[in-house]
């Protein structure tokens, strides 16, 4: 599976970052599937500096479920992905980004780091090991000139590893496209019909 992973042509170019809080970083794996997540992209979502990335994230999502009506708001991201779990996703360097990237993010001139392209979002549960799949977004459809195809289940692959994820639980809507990325993962249980 490293080969695989490291290989895939969706992560070329791309570097992994990780979102945790320092209390919570020696629990996750900084290699996973010999992906070297480098120290100055473990991002501290405490520090103000780190904002910029921050509203980057948000974007990200904005642009993946703003359209369906499933933005995620401000208080969401930090009340429930950054303090209690973690984002795990692959970006790009503000200088290498095409053009449309640039207008599609709404990047400042002044800034120079990463532009997230993919994250994936979870949250620990009660047992050991259990996690809840919060959000899993890419910017890949809306930039298919970049070949990054498959980025969002590489991404959520390499996210589980991460996490150190031995159960995983996550809700989505009947009619979503992704839904066929969640059942790549193993045999799924349905739990409840009733997703609010």
């Amino acid at each position: 599976m490293s080969d695989f992973i490291q290989s895939h042509s969706a992560i070329n170019g791309l570097e992994p970052f990780l979102v945790v809080i320092p209390d919570n970083r020696d629990r996750f794996s900084m290699d996973p599937y010999g992906l070297s997540i480098p120290r100055e992209n473990c991002i501290d979502p405490t520090r103000l500096k780190n904002e910029p990335f921050l509203a980057l994230l948000q974007t990200l999502d904005a642009r993946t479920f703003g359209p369906e009506g499933m933005l995620m708001d401000r208080w969401v991201f930090y009340d429930c992905c950054y303090m209690p779990g973690a984002i795990f996703g692959f970006a790009r360097r503000a200088k290498d980004l095409s053009a449309q990237a640039r207008e599609m993010f709404g990047v400042p001139d002044a800034y120079e780091g990463l532009i997230p392209y993919a994250m994936y979002i979870a949250i620990p549960m009660a047992p050991s090991g259990a996690w809840m799949g919060h959000n899993l977004a890419s910017i890949g459809p809306m930039l298919p000139e970049e070949g990054l195809k498959g980025l969002g289940s590489v991404t959520k692959a390499v996210a589980l590893r991460c996490f150190g994820t031995e159960r995983f639980y996550g809700a989505t809507q009947w009619t979503s496209k992704a839904l066929y990325v969640h059942t790549k993962f193993g045999p799924l249980d349905l739990l409840t019909a009733y997703t609010p």
